[in-house]
């Protein structure tokens, strides 16, 4: 954590850096905020329960999106240029805060309350409300990781051998490819815009251009690799730039280039150390078969993925917390085992 902002004492002014801090003291603000997340996780997990989680997700988060979108108009979310008086900002925080909730209650399902009338109508009413949400933000990325996690969660409760899960994926991909159109009409009058742009995807490929060098945006896969290149071994900068008046900088739309232009190889090597010990403790989570255990394993895998194809972790509290979660439930289990 800190050897990533480290750098970003490199570039001024600082509210030229897209999704940075507009000045010191509010960067050092809002690192103070997450570290006392960070340092309140493990008395959160031993409060823990999936239905205080999701009561709780509904009254600060889910409640709040609605009022939201209902507010500002769904049309103002589903078309829009980028022009700076345009909150665009908005539509991203609502899929990446509601997206993890989403995939935390289809996980749990069947755990969530005793009573399983309750259980159903739960999980159909937030699937629907949540799916809602993510559909009227235009982004591809919350839906995309959701509709992963969930499909390979599937897999893993009935244990299904590599060889049969390929085959379900394969099935999946075929019946998307051949019926989708036909799924996304039903969906278009609800959100025409994020259809459009999920159509384009399956249908047409890369659409926003994350591969190519000549990217107006200033963003993409490979300008931000073109960016490590400069400096491979202590990074360059983060994404600082005068070409375009909205946003600052390259984009690189993925965590791993994100980290490798930033801070070079210095910093991308102890960050894949870091991944390393995760995934450990991600597969002692997952084997204790505990619902809260595996909810945590829910809400870093979603923040994770997303930032894969969405978003930037510089000042990410979901990230960092939702990180350190996956410690602090394999110290519990660890505890409790002595």
């Amino acid at each position: 954590y800190i050897l990533l902002y480290i750098t970003l004492w490199r570039v001024y002014p600082l509210e030229t850096l897209l999704a940075a801090p507009t000045s010191v003291s509010n960067f050092m603000e809002k690192s103070v905020i997450i570290f006392i997340y960070i340092l309140c996780a493990e008395t959160i997990l031993k409060k823990f329960s999936i239905g205080k989680f999701l009561i709780l997700s509904i009254i600060l988060c889910v409640l709040p999106s609605i009022a939201y979108i209902s507010v500002l108009g769904k049309d103002a979310l589903q078309y829009y240029e980028l022009t700076n008086n345009m909150s665009i900002v908005g539509r991203l925080v609502l899929a990446y805060s509601n997206a993890p909730i989403l995939v935390v209650v289809l996980v749990n399902a069947n755990k969530i309350f005793s009573n399983r009338f309750l259980n159903y109508i739960t999980v159909v009413v937030v699937t629907l409300i949540i799916s809602y949400i993510l559909l009227i933000c235009t982004k591809r990325g919350p839906i995309l990781w959701s509709i992963v996690i969930v499909f390979f969660s599937v897999l893993i409760r009935f244990k299904l051998s590599i060889m049969k899960g390929v085959i379900a994926l394969s099935t999946v991909l075929c019946i998307i490819y051949i019926f989708g159109d036909a799924l996304l009409d039903m969906v278009s009058p609800v959100a025409p815009s994020t259809v459009e742009r999920i159509r384009s995807t399956i249908y047409e490929g890369d659409t926003a251009h994350r591969f190519d060098t000549n990217n107006m945006g200033n963003s993409g896969y490979i300008l931000g690799i073109e960016q490590f290149l400069k400096s491979p071994i202590w990074g360059d900068y983060f994404r600082i730039t005068d070409n375009n008046s909205i946003f600052k900088g390259c984009y690189p739309h993925n965590l791993f280039i994100e980290i490798a232009m930033t801070m070079g190889l210095i910093g991308l090597i102890p960050f894949l150390l870091l991944l390393k010990k995760t995934y450990i403790n991600v597969l002692k989570l997952l084997q204790s078969q505990e619902t809260n255990k595996i909810s945590c394993v829910c809400l870093f895998l979603s923040v994770f993925l997303q930032l894969q194809t969405t978003g930037s972790i510089v000042l990410n509290g979901f990230f960092w917390f939702f990180l350190y979660l996956i410690f602090a439930s394999s110290k519990i289990i660890v505890t409790k085992r002595l």
